[in-house]
């Protein structure tokens, strides 16, 4: 067995967002994910308009992808036990 090797995180300049809404996009060798956040204004006429603000986007290859999809999965997977189920709309 291969000795694994040490994996040094190094967070000095993360940055943290909030995000309530995405879009995503892909090609052949990645998937494009734009976050953001879904607010409702009125335009003059009083009628109610969606804006999506979009402010960070992120571009990973498939097996990122795939692996955060799995990992997605299982954290909505145990809230989901302790808390009940979620609605997605």
């Amino acid at each position: 067995m291969a000795d694994q090797p040490n994996v040094n995180v190094n967070d000095a300049q993360m940055t943290t967002s909030y995000a309530n809404a995405f879009r995503q996009h892909s090609n052949q060798h990645e998937v494009i994910v734009d976050l953001g956040v879904n607010v409702a204004t009125k335009d003059p006429e009083g009628q109610v308009q969606m804006q999506f603000n979009i402010d960070n986007r992120l571009v990973m290859n498939y097996v990122t992808a795939k692996r955060m999809a799995g990992m997605l999965v299982q954290i909505v997977q145990a809230h989901e036990k302790q808390f009940g189920e979620i609605k997605a709309n």
